[in-house]
């Protein structure tokens, strides 16, 4: 259901085309519909149909993975932080990616010195959709580093086919130009002294 490229209304459609029977020739004894979350019109049209809440199943598994990830911070870990898991729980509808990056959340938060007072509210404001909360967090990116992100990522998909990505690939992002760069920038041949310079560098550490 998540992968659905249709609006609510043409898949609607599909799906009850697809649960009808068609015929001796090729009847559908087995007609069964997957989805992370509860969609209310899916729910109010399949209505009489048998159905297993999967996330109800679930969700004694979520909370105790919710426990662990916070008892795994213990120098960041809120006072209700038991409250707190019940309520990502309660909000995750068994998605345990969008529970996992919540907690993450709620202690990078608590690192950060934010008033623990607020975590209630934080969570409840939270998108609910993982797209929606994935563009939340990288919101919260400085934008040096996902310009810096996003020139790394633009080498490794247009590489020379066999070269190796490494640090002195990188050694010029202190010097970032514009959209263009680094393919229409002049060509620099190394020292060896520059060499073991840049290999000893700050972007050492990122691609290790």
């Amino acid at each position: 259901m998540e992968q659905n490229n249709y609006d609510i209304s043409e898949l609607m459609r599909r799906l009850m085309g697809w649960c009808e029977d068609k015929g001796d020739k090729s009847p559908v004894k087995i007609k069964m519909i997957f989805s992370s979350r509860i969609i209310p019109i899916l729910d109010s049209q399949f209505s009489a149909r048998e159905k297993i809440v999967l996330h109800v199943h679930t969700k004694r598994d979520m909370f105790r993975s919710a426990l662990s990830h916070f008892k795994s911070h213990p120098e960041a870990i809120p006072d209700d932080y038991i409250e707190l898991s019940k309520m990502i729980c309660s909000q995750a509808h068994g998605v345990f990616l969008w529970a996992r990056f919540v907690v993450k959340d709620t202690l990078e938060a608590y690192t950060d010195g934010v008033d623990p007072g607020t975590f209630r509210d934080r969570i409840e404001k939270t998108p609910v959709d993982v797209f929606d909360l994935f563009a939340k967090i990288l919101q919260r990116v400085k934008e040096t580093d996902r310009e810096a992100s996003a020139t790394i990522l633009r080498l490794a998909a247009f590489q020379p086919s066999g070269f190796r990505l490494n640090t002195l690939a990188c050694a010029w992002l202190v010097d970032l130009g514009g959209v263009d760069f680094p393919f229409h920038a002049p060509a620099k041949l190394y020292s060896a002294e520059e060499t073991e310079k840049l290999h000893r560098g700050p972007f050492n550490d990122w691609l290790l």
